[in-house]
C-alpha cells in the first residue's frame, strides 16, 4: 500500500509504501460496490436539480476529445454529481467548476515541492495555480422529493495547482499494480527529506528485485501532490466539505488533544488497485484509498482515475469516487463526473462517454 500522511489537507510530509494483497473472491455487489461499478456511465441527476442546472446552462453531459498539454484554460469546466445515501435516504448535489479568466497583471510564481525517495533519489515537482469557480447546488432529495431540504446555490472562487493535478494517477496506479504483482514485502518511501542509510538499504534492495524505472518512481512520488491538490478543491468549497464529512466518523475529543490537532493519512493502494477493462485509449484504474484521522481510520475511498489530459486534468483526471464510513454499510457517498468540456476556442471533438 501507498501511505501519504498530511497534516490537515494540505502538507505532504510523509511516507509511501507498497504491500502485496490475496484476490478475494467474487460475491454479489453491495449498494456502493454497485455505485462505483455505475463510474463512467451515463447518469443524470433527479429532475429537479436536473431542471435547475439547465436553467443556469450548466452541461450535463458530454466529455470532450482529451487535448494536450498540462494546462487548464480560461473556460475548461467539469460538472459532477454528488450522491449521498444514508439507508433510505438518497440526496444529490451538483458541482460545476469552470476556469475563469485570467488578470494579465497578476503574478503568479510557480510553487516546488521536493520528494525523497527511499532509493535515494530527489524528485522535484513545480506548479502554477489557476483561479477557478465551483457553484454548487443543493441539496435536493431524489428521486422523488418527499422530503422538505433548503436547496442552496453557492459559489467559491478558489485556485488549482495545475501542475500538480497534472501529475494524475494513472502512472502511480500501473506502477503499484506491478510493485504487488513482484509479490515483494515492505516497499518504497517518499518524504520532504532524506532518508537514512537503514532506509536507503532496504528501497535499494526492493527496487534491484523489482526494477523500477525513474519514471514509475517519479509517478509514484508524484501521487502525494496529484492528491493533495484534488482534495484541496474540497477544503476550499464552501459547501462541499460539509457534504464530504457528513460521512466522516471524527475522532474524539481526547485523541485531538493529543495530537494537538487532527493529522490526516492518506494510504494510497491500501488494496488491490484494478485495472478496468474500457474501451477507450486511455486506461481506467480504480485506486483504492483509506483516509485517517489521528490514526483512527476515518473513511474507505476508492477513486476512479485515468489519464489528466485537458479537460479531466482540472480534477487530476479522477472521473469519479465512493466513500464509504467503516461499519457504516447502508451509507455511502459517490461522486460522479456527468460533463468535462474544453474552452470553447480548443473545443475538437465531443464524445458521449466518459474515457
Amino acid at each position: 500500500m501507498v501511505n501519504l500522511r498530511v497534516v490537515g489537507w494540505l502538507a505532504l510530509v510523509g511516507a509511501l509504501s507498497m504491500d502485496s494483497f490475496p484476490a478475494q473472491p467474487a460475491k454479489p455487489l453491495t449498494p456502493a460496490e454497485a455505485a462505483l461499478a455505475a463510474i463512467g456511465s451515463a447518469t443524470e441527476p433527479c429532475a429537479a436539480l436536473a431542471g435547475t442546472a439547465r436553467s443556469h446552462g450548466i452541461p450535463l453531459a458530454g466529455v470532450d476529445q482529451s487535448g494536450e498539454g498540462v494546462v487548464v484554460n480560461p473556460g475548461d469546466s467539469v460538472t459532477a454529481l454528488v450522491t449521498l445515501v444514508e439507508k433510505s435516504h438518497r440526496t444529490e448535489w451538483l458541482l460545476h467548476l469552470i476556469a475563469d479568466r485570467r488578470d494579465p497583471s497578476a503574478t503568479n510564481k510557480p510553487s516546488k515541492m521536493v520528494m525523497h525517495s527511499t532509493t535515494g533519489r530527489k524528485f522535484e515537482f513545480e506548479s502554477t495555480r489557476v483561479p477557478v469557480s465551483v457553484r454548487t447546488l443543493g441539496p435536493y432529495d431524489a428521486p422523488d422529493q418527499k422530503r422538505k431540504l433548503k436547496s442552496m446555490d453557492k459559489t467559491a472562487h478558489v485556485s488549482l495547482q495545475q501542475g500538480y493535478l497534472a501529475l494524475g494517477l494513472d502512472h502511480a496506479a500501473k506502477a503499484a499494480m506491478r510493485l504487488r504483482e513482484s509479490k515483494t514485502r515492505g516497499g518504497l518511501a517518499y518524504g520532504p527529506r532524506p532518508f537514512g542509510e537503514k532506509a536507503l538499504a532496504r528501497g535499494r534492495e526492493l527496487t534491484n528485485i523489482v526494477h523500477l524505472t525513474v519514471e514509475e518512481e517519479h509517478a509514484l512520488g508524484g501521487a502525494g501532490p496529484a492528491l493533495e491538490s484534488y482534495f484541496t478543491i474540497v477544503q476550499q468549497t464552501e459547501g462541499l466539505s460539509d457534504i464530504l464529512f457528513k460521512l466522516v466518523d471524527l475522532p474524539s475529543i481526547w485523541s485531538i488533544a493529543r495530537n494537538r490537532g487532527v493529522t490526516v493519512n492518506f494510504q494510497f493502494g491500501n488494496k488491490a488497485i484494478r485495472e478496468r477493462p474500457v474501451a477507450a485509449a486511455n486506461p481506467v484504474y480504480e485506486i483504492p484509498v483509506a483516509l485517517e484521522l489521528n490514526d483512527q481510520e476515518a473513511l474507505h475511498i476508492t477513486l476512479v482515475a485515468t489519464r489528466p489530459r485537458p479537460p479531466l486534468l482540472a480534477c487530476a483526471g479522477i472521473i469519479g469516487l465512493v466513500a464509504t464510513r467503516p461499519g457504516a454499510k447502508d451509507t455511502y457517498l459517490a461522486v460522479q463526473l456527468l460533463s468535462a468540456k474544453l474552452a470553447p476556442t480548443t473545443n475538437p471533438v465531443v464524445s458521449t462517454s466518459t474515457p
